[in-house]
């Protein structure tokens, strides 16, 4: 009789394991969430350490219980931890999706104040989860290529299937109203911006001054091009040949022609193609490494411990500045590649050498824009903007004009170029991460990031900006004679100056 009570014991949990392995897939997706930036982290120091995260969640939630009472000041602690991290995860995720998508943002609020206020209520207890269900068909409806693929139609089955299973059986108790009711706010939002980053877009149309070079739907267009990786600019080099660089390998290829790969490793936000003296590339690396790839194949690397993000050149004193994406800033001598001077302090958004001010241009984190020496990289001047993330930078030298944007503000600084001094301010977009002048027809153009628009500015003149669509995630501008170039998720994109200086107004 025992032998057949422990076979039946084994058999029936046997029988039940398939739902607890569902129910403890469905705990852990509630938790997923507001945690997803810690797989980042967790990937700098080692990425095998990301296992421990869902068995950390999952020990968590099972032994709640005892934890709370054998651990009850560590478990209050570790509970005040979380939670202040998941608020203040949720208002930056909320505020950049608002940015990319309010609609979105609207129906998850919606959705996670119905869950909570459902959820307690057992005979209305499955109205949480339809209101879960249906605040997941915002994004999907918006950006259909959240389910494009198999593994991405899977994870979403497993999502809601295993909530549903969850909602069907006694272990729904291990979690509380505010708990699912913030996961039913953040999917969404992570959803969304999942797409906003990583999904290719349709090249506008009907616009003569914008023509694409390289675009998403071209099968011709390099593979990255057609999936919608990171692009960081399009440049051309001392030969005329179209250069493409972006954060995915590779890295640094030509484009002429057949796509030809001149670096795997990805590389930072720009190029300077340097055709004095000994022809060649200086550019960032995401390993670390500043790059010099002379025309006749010489190669020269300068490690910098971080991510090198962008390069400007000096051609009088022949140095290479670099900055990397936290607070080093360096001078290296072109010909020999060694260390003349060095600089930390604020994190770095955007450098630019001006040789009519021979002053090298900073613009930092929540500081404002510096002037520094080039030599020396020693500061000379600072107009603080502590309330502006910071942004990127162009000079009109014949004006004496230093343009700034401001990543989140949704002003564009003019400032007079030697002394910082405010001269004006432009109406901009939130998110404009790249701006450059014409000097020829006297235009600015400004990377409008979450719209997707180049926005065109005749700032010695002034009147409203023209806006030309090109797709979201605009990046580097590049002047290219008669053309601007430049990326975004829908590709690789030309913009007509001449077309655009006649058109001005009408």
């Amino acid at each position: 009789m025992y032998k057949q009570s422990m076979a039946a014991s084994w058999t029936a949990r046997l029988r039940r394991l398939p739902i607890l392995i569902v129910t403890a897939a469905a705990l852990y997706l509630v938790f997923h969430f507001p945690l997803v930036l810690l797989y980042s982290a967790v990937g700098e120091i080692w990425s095998p350490l990301a296992v421990a995260i869902p068995v950390g969640v999952l020990y968590v939630v099972y032994r709640r219980p005892l934890l709370q009472i054998h651990h009850r000041n560590t478990f209050a602690f570790g509970k005040l931890l979380y939670w202040a991290w998941t608020i203040f995860f949720a208002l930056g995720l909320g505020g950049l999706t608002w940015l990319v998508d309010k609609s979105v943002v609207i129906v998850a609020v919606i959705g996670a104040a119905l869950a909570v206020f459902f959820f307690p209520r057992k005979r209305a207890r499955w109205l949480a989860l339809a209101a879960f269900a249906a605040t997941l068909l915002a994004p999907v409806w918006r950006e259909p290529w959240l389910v494009s693929t198999w593994g991405r139609q899977a994870f979403g089955a497993v999502l809601l299937g295993s909530m549903a299973v969850l909602f069907a059986t006694t272990e729904l108790r291990r979690i509380k109203a505010i708990e699912f009711g913030t996961m039913v706010l953040l999917a969404p939002l992570v959803f969304t911006l999942f797409a906003f980053y990583r999904a290719p877009e349709k090249p506008p149309t009907g616009d003569a001054r914008v023509r694409f070079l390289y675009s998403s739907t071209d099968a011709k267009a390099p593979a990255r091009v057609r999936r919608g990786d990171d692009l960081r600019f399009a440049a051309r080099d001392c030969r005329g040949r179209l250069l493409l660089g972006g954060a995915s390998s590779p890295g640094l290829e030509i484009l002429d022609g057949r796509s030809a790969v001149l670096d795997p490793a990805p590389t930072g936000d720009n190029l300077l193609p340097i055709c004095v003296g000994r022809p060649g590339l200086a550019y960032g690396a995401r390993d670390g490494s500043v790059i010099w790839q002379g025309d006749d194949g010489e190669r020269k690397t300068f490690a910098m411990g971080q991510p090198v993000l962008m390069v400007q050149y000096d051609p009088r004193r022949d140095l290479i500045f670099a900055m990397n994406r936290l607070t080093r800033l360096v001078s290296l001598r072109l010909s020999d590649f060694d260390l003349v001077a060095q600089h930390a302090g604020g994190v770095s958004i955007d450098i630019l050498y001006s040789p009519e001010q021979d002053v090298l241009y900073r613009s930092v984190f929540l500081r404002g824009v510096e002037t520094l020496e080039p030599q020396t990289l020693e500061v000379i001047g600072v107009r603080e903007l502590p309330l502006s993330v910071g942004g990127t930078m162009a000079v009109d030298p014949a004006h004496r004009r230093l343009f700034l944007t401001d990543w989140l503000g949704g002003t564009l600084y003019v400032l007079d170029a030697r002394d910082l001094t405010p001269a004006a301010e432009l109406p901009a977009d939130h998110g404009m991460r790249r701006v450059v002048f014409d000097r020829q027809r006297e235009l600015l153009l400004a990377g409008s990031y979450f719209r997707g628009d180049v926005l065109v500015y005749r700032p010695n003149i002034g009147g409203p900006p023209l806006r030309l669509h090109v797709g979201r995630r605009v990046r580097e501008l590049a002047l290219d004679g008669d053309r601007c170039l430049g990326v975004s998720a829908a590709g690789v994109f030309a913009l007509d100056l001449n077309a655009i200086a006649r058109g001005f107004g009408r």
